[in-house]
């Protein structure tokens, strides 16, 4: 059957039995796989091409032909995956669910809300962190009270009016995850975010993980902050990303924001891949 690793044809075949042989066509042989994926009025074809490196060395080449979607958005959702890539784990569905969600909220975000409903951004109050105010930073330890828990704060970025802001640190436990958010929501401003959205990810002494999310309100949110830590290989880690809503809504562009401030701040401490020093902590840069 081709060139294709065993392990690899079985995840396409995997890929089929998910989604449906109606859905789904691939070929062994050559290493496509197409896979057709709709909701409400939009839809979309993802060709997957996989080379004879995956997943060791290279990512799957993406290739999505869409109806009913902005093509910026899904431009953002691909360029994301692909830099999100950790070789030598396996990526076909993953990706392809980001596809799936990404489209699910394109299509929500179009469909005026009910009489009387809206949705996350449209009931969320404006709280803008401007240029001006004091976000807590590596510069201004002081921001941080209590005990030194090892976290380190990302650099912020504003994109239409919304500040985003990761914050991290290791843990080893349910107790210290709840111990360094209880030290973020002591910080003021964090606590009077919009959103301080949450995921862990650790190993236990018996070798199994544990691992949850929290969309402080930004739906959805959570579990996908906990994916990116998944697909990226990101261990023994407490990760927060505080949002100050600006009273202009983003749309599904928000969630590509949240996980980039997260991702960035991952990058940035090293601790991808299971890379980060358990007895020192994340480098700390100021």
């Amino acid at each position: 059957m081709g060139g294709l690793l065993e392990d690899v044809q079985e995840e396409l075949c995997a890929i089929s039995a998910i989604y449906g042989d109606d859905a789904v066509d691939v070929d062994l042989d050559s290493g496509i796989c197409t896979v057709r994926l709709s909701s409400g009025s939009a839809s979309l074809t993802a060709g997957v091409l996989l080379p004879a490196d995956y997943p060791a060395v290279s990512p799957p080449h993406l290739e999505v032909a869409s109806t009913g979607m902005n093509d910026a958005v899904l431009d953002d959702c691909i360029a994301g995956l692909v830099e999100s890539f950790s070789p030598g784990e396996p990526v076909i569905f993953q990706w392809l669910e980001a596809l799936r969600m990404c489209m699910e909220d394109w299509v929500a975000e179009q469909t005026p809300p009910s009489p009387g409903e809206g949705g996350d951004e449209a009931t969320e109050a404006s709280d803008d962190a401007k240029p001006g105010d004091e976000l807590p930073s590596q510069a201004h330890p002081e921001a941080s009270p209590g005990p030194d828990l090892g976290i380190v704060h990302g650099e912020p970025f504003t994109e239409r009016r919304s500040t985003f802001q990761a914050h991290l640190a290791v843990v080893h436990s349910r107790e210290e995850v709840e111990a360094v958010v209880a030290q973020l929501l002591s910080i003021p401003k964090v606590q009077n975010a919009t959103h301080n959205i949450m995921a862990y990810r650790f190993q236990m002494g018996n070798g199994t993980w544990a691992m949850d999310s929290d969309d402080d309100g930004e739906s959805a949110a959570g579990g996908r902050l906990l994916h990116l830590l998944q697909i990226t290989g990101a261990q023994d880690v407490c990760v927060v990303v505080s949002r100050w809503y600006g009273g202009i809504q983003l749309g599904p562009a928000r969630f590509t924001h949240i996980n980039n401030a997260a991702r960035q701040l991952l990058v940035q401490c090293d601790m991808l891949e299971g890379r980060n020093a358990k007895s020192k902590g994340p480098r700390s840069h100021a």
